[in-house]
C-alpha cells in the first residue's frame, strides 16, 4: 500500500482556482488535488476546417449517389481528412476564465456571476494529460471524437502557475466572516434539476453525485451532467450521512457508489471494499482502487469490520503532515513547468465499442517503440496526434527513481 501511495505522489499536483466577484472585485483562492490534466478538444479551433469540409462534402456526395443507385458508397481515392486541433487551443480552453452563475458573494451580499480562473499551484514529477476524446450523444451512446491534436514532444506551462493572493487584491471573507453582508436566499443558488437527478441516478450513480453534476454544469441537462461525472471533472460530493456516520460509528460503503461499480461487472464485495478503502470519495477514485486490487486473493470476500479505516498512528501522521502546511509541496512534488514526452496511449478503433489500446514509449536514445499486447516493435512514425493519454516527465526531475 505504501508503494502505491508513493507512486501516486509522483503524479499528484495541485490546481488553484481564483474566484472574483465582479461587484466588489474581491477574490478567493482555493487549492485542490489533481492527478490528471483533463483537456477538452475545441473542434472549432481546427486549423484545416476548409479541407475537412471539402472531404466531408465529397463523402456525402458519394454516399448520396450510392443510395440512389442502391449500392454501397465507393470511397476509394478519397484521403481521409480529420480536424487538426492545436495543443495550444486545448490548453487555452482549460485556462480560460469561466462564469460561475449564482455565486453567493460574501461582500456583495447577494448572488452574482463570478469569474473563475484555474491555474497550477504545483507541477508534478510526471504530468498525465488526458485528451477528452469520448462523449455522450443525446441517445446516451458513448462516442469517440475522430480528431487529431497536435501534441508537442516538449511543453512549457510555467506561465500557468498560480501566483496566489497579490498585495493589491482584496480577499473574500469566509461565509461565516461576512460581517453585516446578508446571505442571499437559498433560491439564488443553483438548485439541481430533479428530472436530471433522477436520470443520473437511474444510471447507477448516487444522489449526491447527480446533484453535484447538475450544480457543476448549471443544470445544462443530463448529457452534460453525465459527461462531468465520466470525465472526472466533478468536485467530490460529500458522502451520504448514512454512509459517513452510521449509527454504529463505523464507516459503511456508499450504496450508490457500490451499485455504480457493480454495474461495471465487479463483485459486490470487491466494490464495497473499494468504497471503504477510499473513504467513499467518489466512483472514479474507487474504480482506481478496484483496478489496483482486483487480483488480491480476498478481493471478493466480504470486508471485515474496520476495513478501510486508517490505523491511529497513520491517521495521526497524516494529520500532522498536513496540518498547518497543507499547501506546501516537497521538492519531489514541485519544480519547473517544463516537460518532455516519454510515452502515450492511444485507442485503435472508430468507437468505444471496438478496437483496443496500444502504448508508445520513447527510448533513452530518442527512438520510439510500440507495445501492442505481447508484441513490441520499433515505431518510426508514432501517431502523436491520435493519443488519449500522454505521459510527460518534468525536465528537472531525476531520470531514475531512488530505490
Amino acid at each position: 500500500a505504501e508503494g502505491v501511495r508513493a507512486s501516486e505522489r509522483l503524479f499528484a499536483f495541485q490546481t488553484e482556482d481564483r474566484l472574483e466577484c465582479p461587484e466588489t472585485r474581491s477574490v478567493r483562492y482555493t487549492a485542490g488535488p489533481e492527478n490528471t490534466l483533463l483537456l477538452d478538444v475545441p473542434e472549432e479551433a481546427a486549423v484545416n476546417q476548409a479541407e475537412v469540409a471539402a472531404y466531408r462534402a465529397a463523402v456525402a456526395a458519394r454516399e448520396e449517389a450510392a443510395a440512389a443507385a442502391g449500392t454501397r458508397p465507393d470511397l476509394e481515392g478519397l484521403e481521409e481528412v480529420k480536424p487538426l486541433v492545436p495543443w495550444a487551443a486545448c490548453l487555452e480552453r482549460w485556462a480560460a476564465p469561466g462564469a460561475v452563475e449564482g455565486y453567493r458573494s460574501p461582500l456583495a451580499g447577494r448572488a452574482v456571476t463570478a469569474t473563475k480562473v484555474q491555474r497550477f499551484k504545483t507541477f508534478p514529477r510526471y504530468l498525465v494529460v488526458q485528451i477528452k476524446r469520448y462523449y455522450l450523444t443525446e441517445t446516451w451512446e458513448q462516442k469517440k471524437k475522430d480528431v487529431e491534436v497536435d501534441m508537442p514532444e516538449t511543453l512549457s506551462i510555467d506561465h500557468l502557475r498560480s501566483m496566489g493572493l497579490q498585495p493589491s487584491e482584496t480577499p473574500m471573507p469566509e461565509d461565516d466572516e461576512g460581517g453585516d453582508a446578508p446571505m442571499p436566499d437559498a433560491a439564488a443558488a443553483v438548485e439541481p434539476d430533479p428530472d436530471t437527478v433522477a436520470m443520473i441516478m437511474a444510471m447507477g450513480f448516487s444522489e449526491e453525485q447527480a446533484k453535484a453534476a447538475c450544480v457543476k454544469t448549471n443544470n445544462a441537462g443530463a448529457e452534460a451532467a453525465m459527461n462531468a461525472i465520466l470525465s472526472g471533472d466533478l468536485d467530490n460530493p460529500e458522502p451520504t450521512a448514512a454512509a459517513a456516520t452510521p449509527s454504529s460509528g463505523e464507516l459503511e460503503a456508499d450504496p450508490g457508489m457500490v451499485a455504480s461499480l457493480v454495474a461495471m461487472g465487479f463483485s459486490e464485495n470487491g466494490c464495497r471494499r473499494a468504497c471503504l478503502a477510499t473513504q467513499n470519495a467518489n466512483v472514479e477514485v474507487a474504480m482506481n482502487w478496484v483496478l489496483e486490487h482486483m487480483g488480491d486473493p480476498d478481493f471478493n470476500d466480504p470486508p471485515p469490520p474496520g476495513f478501510g479505516a486508517p490505523p491511529p498512528a497513520a491517521a495521526a501522521t497524516a494529520a500532522s503532515s498536513s496540518g498547518g502546511n497543507a499547501d506546501a509541496a516537497s521538492p519531489e512534488e514541485d519544480g519547473v513547468g517544463t516537460y518532455t514526452l516519454h510515452g502515450f496511449v492511444s485507442h485503435v478503433g472508430r468507437n468505444t465499442a471496438s478496437g483496443h489500446y496500444v502504448c508508445h514509449l520513447r527510448s533513452a536514445d530518442g527512438s520510439w517503440a510500440i507495445f501492442d499486447d505481447q508484441k513490441v516493435a520499433q515505431s518510426r512514425a508514432p501517431p502523436l496526434r491520435l493519443g488519449y493519454l500522454y505521459f510527460y516527465r518534468r525536465d528537472d526531475a531525476p531520470a531514475v527513481e531512488d530505490p
